[in-house]
């Protein structure tokens, strides 16, 4: 295991973050395990996405709020929380009409929508450099490590 510099991967996470629109994911309920594709928006490297109240992922959400998200060489391990209407959150809207380019004053949002909060605890990237490795940002406890895949 080699020590890496912590905000230097987070700062390189956030770049990557930041070039996504689509990302999958899951959840886990009664010992079943559910994927699907979401269009995320972030702040640093808290995520945000918007859903119905009523869809299964909400209600899955709702009973475990433990997720994992992946994408390319991506994966993300986080906590889930429901913080209510888009309405309710100016700059998560401010970034969705931005980053998916909606126009208009209004964010396009049902009565029903709510918007999920996704903290991660631990993204690990996979990289092949003269080997394979897997860089690790275990945000719990602020720290950023190298391991052969």
């Amino acid at each position: 295991m080699i020590e890496l510099e912590y905000n230097l991967l987070k700062d390189e996470i956030i770049l990557l973050l930041n070039s996504i629109n689509d990302i999958t994911l899951a959840t886990s309920v009664d010992n079943k395990t559910y994927a699907r594709t979401i269009a995320q928006t972030n702040t640093g490297l808290t995520m945000y996405f918007s859903t119905s109240g009523n869809s299964n992922k909400v209600k899955q959400i709702s009973k475990n709020s433990n997720v994992a998200l992946a994408v390319k060489n991506i994966q993300i391990e986080g906590i889930a929380e429901n913080i209510g209407h888009p309405s309710k959150h100016v700059e998560y809207m401010r970034n969705c009409m931005k980053k998916y380019s909606i126009e208009g004053d209004t964010f396009p949002a049902e009565a029903s929508d709510v918007v999920i909060k996704i903290s991660p605890t631990k993204i690990t990237l996979f990289k092949s450099l003269d080997k394979a490795y897997f860089d690790i940002l275990d945000i719990k406890n602020k720290k950023a490590y190298r391991i052969e895949a």
